[in-house]
């Protein structure tokens, strides 16, 4: 009530009789009234049941439980009013990555996985999840914003009575394929539109990679493909909202002792929605799997920018590569920094690989074949490879026959992603 300007009234709301006490008491110390700040000592779910008609509806209601907050998430979508905010809180973060498969899916009716990214994953879980209790209501949620932070996701959702905007929920929903050889995650999106007022299913993944055979192997490397989801796949914030936050923070006169974090966690996220593809590639598990040094990440960054596709770092990972470029391309950026690092002949066997590629698609690839793949993870590497600096770092990842110089010089990089670059 303190913190936030603008609020009539607040439900201070806890099930444990001692927990309510002390809310009590916080409410005398603070100099609040009575009438301000009501507390309550009730089932969660039932205080918001109770809540369900459209005029005694909330206008924000936020859900911070101990563990898991899905089930909360019904009453919780009935209890806020049109338009209304609800913030979901959920510290089960070991469930939601994928520890307990059988307890994520009970929970919040998909399957969670482990992974280099299984952290956004888990924020992407929860916002399916809310999503969906949402649509059995005929109610659509809008993510203003969504992160993992220390031990927990945290969501921020609007809540309208929409039950077109329910529907919706297929086209935003997928499926997520990730191979257990080259860990690669690939997107399966559940529905698209087919016209303005009608919505169908689709057989062909988001990005990258066409969809695992019969057999259940991967298209990169042949490896057995293990399917998760369904997850929410749009950016993880609303850029206009996550502006105006960044804004309000640099005008704030207290001093937040957190300020740069939220500053930095802010801009990562916005950066973040500027690529709109779901989940991301590991430079150090893809470097693993290769058996190799690993280039710095801003050096593979540039070269990915350099082919005229997005490209940023994620939130939950330094380590990551957010990008819409085909997964093949960045596998074949890695190539190139192993044949490097290995021999002029494997180096001149991955550029005539590339250079073949680039002939069959007019320099512009979509996808390349296993066999650079599989012939640079297979060479021995010499006992003095080490990882090289930023510039060689950048020659090796985009080589003059990997990067056509139309291309590097015409898509310079962003400058915000340029400067988190630069930072890292």
């Amino acid at each position: 009530h303190l913190e936030v300007p603008g609020l009539s009234t607040v439900t201070a709301n806890d099930v444990d009789a001692a927990a309510v006490a002390t809310i009590t008491r916080n409410v005398a110390h603070n100099g609040v009234s009575p009438a301000a700040v009501t507390p309550s000592c009730a089932d969660a779910v039932a205080l918001m049941a109770s809540h369900r008609a459209a005029d005694r509806r909330f206008g924000a209601v936020d859900l911070d439980p101990y563990g898991s907050a899905a089930f909360l998430l019904d009453a919780a979508v009935t209890a806020v009013a049109d338009g209304g905010l609800l913030a979901v809180t959920c510290t089960d973060l070991g469930v939601l990555c994928g520890n307990q498969v059988d307890a994520g899916y009970a929970r919040y009716g998909a399957s969670p996985m482990r992974g280099a990214f299984a952290h956004e994953m888990a924020v992407r879980l929860v916002v399916f999840a809310t999503a969906a209790a949402a649509a059995r209501h005929g109610r659509s949620v809008t993510l203003l914003l969504g992160a993992k932070i220390d031990f927990y996701v945290r969501i921020f959702v609007r809540l309208r009575d929409s039950k077109a905007g329910a529907k919706e929920r297929l086209t935003t929903s997928a499926l997520v394929h990730v191979c257990s050889g080259c860990h690669t995650p690939v997107t399966q999106p559940l529905g698209a539109r087919k016209a303005p007022n009608k919505l169908t299913l689709v057989s062909a993944p988001a990005w990258g990679v066409s969809p695992p055979p019969p057999a259940g192997t991967c298209g990169l490397c042949g490896g057995r493909v293990a399917v998760g989801g369904p997850i929410y796949t749009p950016p993880l914030c609303d850029p206009t909202v996550v502006g105006e936050l960044r804004t309000a923070l640099g005008a704030d006169a207290t001093d937040l002792a957190s300020a740069d974090r939220l500053e930095a966690l802010l801009a990562l996220l916005q950066a973040e929605a500027a690529v709109a593809t779901p989940l991301f590639l590991h430079l150090a598990t893809m470097c693993k799997v290769l058996r190799c040094n690993a280039p710095p990440a801003a050096a593979v960054r540039a070269a990915v920018r350099a082919h005229g596709f997005g490209v940023a770092l994620s939130h939950t990972d330094p380590q990551a590569v957010k990008t819409d470029a085909p997964p093949a391309l960045v596998w074949e950026i890695l190539v190139l920094w192993v044949a490097r690092c290995k021999g002029d002949a494997v180096l001149a066997a991955a550029r005539s690989a590339v250079a073949a590629a680039d002939a069959a698609v007019g320099g512009r690839r979509d996808g390349v074949t296993a066999a650079p793949v599989a012939a640079a993870s297979t060479a021995t590497a010499p006992a003095d490879a080490t990882a090289a600096g930023g510039g060689d770092a950048a020659a090796a990842a985009a080589p003059a026959s990997a990067v056509p110089p139309a291309a590097a010089a015409a898509d310079a990089p962003p400058a915000t992603a340029a400067a988190t670059d630069a930072a890292a």
